[in-house]
């Protein structure tokens, strides 16, 4: 069982904890979202496992709940170690957005780095694939449906300067 801390609508901590999927109504849990950008512009996304039960083969960025005690920042480095193997630098993230959904905080990430595929060693249970993508590939793949929108709107913001 992975617990995580609640929040309260104002995002602040609430001295509470509960199971990741039994939020109460009401109050909130923190996730991330994680777009990875390299020096070409490129996004770095991945595909969900064929035995996840959201969105099974289907692209996504990195992301993940905040379990109790831990950060955002802290989250953005267990997640990319934990799916992709990916030991970012630090100077190279920025936090970009924040937003709230109906049971969680989302604060969206971008990491410039570049990343060998060959290099990214997969959680199994968790990711199949990654590719390097356009912002127009992407894009298209939210079209087909082959995609998880997720923050896209906020990161389309960032990648357009629109902030």
């Amino acid at each position: 069982m992975e617990l995580v801390d609640l929040l309260n609508n104002r995002k602040e901590l609430i001295g509470e904890t509960c199971e990741r999927n039994a939020v109460p109504d009401g109050k909130y849990r923190l996730s991330i979202h994680i777009w990875i950008v390299n020096a070409k512009n490129e996004i770095l996304i991945q595909q969900r496992s064929a035995n996840r039960k959201k969105f099974p083969n289907m692209w996504t960025n990195t992301g993940g709940a905040c379990i109790a005690g831990e950060t955002s920042i802290e989250t953005v480095f267990r997640e990319l170690k934990e799916e992709l193997d990916i030991t970012p630098s630090i100077d190279n993230l920025e936090l970009i957005a924040s937003y709230k959904r109906e049971k969680d905080y989302v604060d969206v990430w971008v990491l410039k780095q570049n990343i060998n595929i060959k290099d990214l060693k997969f959680n199994d249970n968790e990711v199949q694939d990654a590719k390097w993508v356009t912002v127009e590939d992407w894009q298209k793949l939210l079209i087909e449906k082959q995609a998880v929108k997720s923050s896209t709107d906020y990161f389309l913001k960032y990648i357009n300067n629109e902030f």
